[in-house]
């Protein structure tokens, strides 16, 4: 929090901005303060620190892709009161779009977040083998959007924080001779990058669910043999799970048609947030978790 810019200061204020406790011994002087007014030499007065904060602050205006805040400010060694306003889209081709990176101790970290970060959508389930040797695939899950290496406190008003959607399951159905009549990929989950859309091995062309956009899962595809009734699985919403797939086969083990699991607005990773605003289901998308 900055100092006052209007009335006056006291020296317990420059105290308390500078981390110490309110009634610490502390010189106009001394280098600590005059870090603090952007004062390196000469004369000093209370009057400089007006306004002034204990803040180092790193504004992204680039759009970036799997990125690190620790990195992108410039792997600092000292302690310290870290500000990251991100004004561009950050997004994820990986296991997440941003994560803080580890501070030294005694440092905070607040995350103002004016744009988008999202996590990759999930590709949709998949058949890889043939008609008659199966490996199928079930809907990969969504990835995460920020990743918590360390405490943060966030300001989202104006932002958004999305993780991936995952995969849709993939259609497989057989009859009990064991051959099989409707093979569809699963749609893709929403995201960015977008969830491609599950394929199946012998047929890419007719059979490849369709991809995510970054707002919506892919749709499923709907079976030639039984039209309206067999469909694979949609792609997940961002942060949200992909489809199972319908009416499929009972000699196929389920695991092969469920989708994928959403992605992670946030992975804590046993790490805390202070959320100052802009926590709610229209600006964070997946499990804060």
């Amino acid at each position: 929090m900055a100092l006052s810019t209007t009335g006056p200061i006291s020296f317990n204020d420059v105290n308390v901005e500078l981390g110490l406790t309110a009634t610490a011994t502390l010189a106009l002087g001394a280098s600590s303060v005059r870090g603090l007014a952007g004062v390196a030499s000469g004369p000093i007065s209370l009057a400089d620190l007006c306004g002034k904060a204990n803040e180092i602050t790193f504004t992204n205006t680039v759009q970036r892709v799997d990125a690190s805040i620790f990195s992108l400010m410039g792997s600092p060694t000292a302690a310290g009161n870290y500000v990251f306003v991100n004004q561009a889209n950050i997004y994820s081709t990986a296991t997440f779009a941003l994560r803080t990176g580890v501070f030294p101790a005694g440092s905070t970290l607040k995350i103002i977040n004016q744009n988008y970060i999202r996590g990759k959508g999930g590709k949709g389930g998949s058949l890889y083998g043939s008609l008659y040797t199966t490996d199928p695939t079930p809907g990969e899950p969504g990835q995460a959007a920020l990743y918590l290496d360390m405490p943060v406190s966030i300001v989202n008003a104006e932002g958004f924080i999305w993780g991936g959607g995952g995969g849709g399951g993939m259609l497989m159905y057989n009859t009990r001779g064991g051959f099989l009549t409707d093979l569809y990929g699963g749609g893709g989950g929403a995201g960015q990058l977008v969830g491609p859309g599950g394929t199946v091995f012998e047929y890419p062309d007719e059979t490849t669910g369709n991809p995510g956009t970054l707002s919506a899962g892919g749709a499923g595809k709907e079976g030639t043999a039984y039209p309206g009734t067999r469909t694979s699985g949609n792609g997940g919403s961002p942060g949200a799970v992909g489809q199972t797939a319908s009416d499929v086969a009972e000699d196929k083990p389920p695991s092969s048609v469920v989708g994928g699991v959403g992605g992670r607005a946030i992975q804590l990773n046993g790490k805390s947030i202070t959320w100052i605003s802009g926590n709610n289901t229209t600006r964070v998308k997946g499990a804060v978790s």
